[in-house]
């Protein structure tokens, strides 16, 4: 793995500290909309027991659940790959100084898209998010979408 100049590959505790913050912060954007909407499905108060969820004029749950988790896995998405792109880095990744570097020079949407992917699928298939952070503690410097999208989370 080929670092910047002067960077040096960001520790795991570093980057597990900015991804529990990014976490607490896309749940506090994603959780107003989540409510709005939920409310909106169930025609006011969403209900409290199973019973009166089987009882309420909706579409199908199953459907309607699918809806939000892929609602909130856009949020998730875009929270990340914006401000990877635009700033190098996240709030999170900000409070330990770390950044994202590309290896190829500018980086570039495909590769913040590619490196994040499995944040936004993981509420689908947790087995992703795992996979990915299971590689970093073998390869101690990359996940799996690191290699994929030629970028490295550095310390500044």
């Amino acid at each position: 793995m080929k670092t910047q100049p002067n960077n040096e590959a960001a520790p795991i505790w570093k980057r597990t500290i900015a991804f529990v913050v990014d976490i607490i912060i896309v749940r506090v954007i994603a959780t107003p909309i989540y409510d709005i909407i939920e409310k909106r499905m169930f025609l006011g108060e969403p209900p409290t027991s199973l019973s009166a969820m089987l009882n309420a004029k909706i579409a199908p749950i199953g459907t309607e659940i699918t809806l939000l988790t892929a609602l909130v896995g856009l949020i998730t998405l875009a929270y990340f790959v914006f401000m990877e792109k635009m700033l190098q880095q996240t709030i999170g990744k900000m409070i330990p100084k770390i950044k994202i570097t590309s290896q190829t020079g500018t980086m570039e949407w495909w590769q913040v898209i590619v490196r994040n992917l499995t944040k936004a699928f993981s509420l689908f298939l947790p087995f992703f998010l795992l996979a990915d952070f299971v590689y970093l503690l073998f390869k101690k410097t990359q996940k799996f979408t690191d290699i994929l999208s030629k970028t490295e989370v550095t310390s500044k």
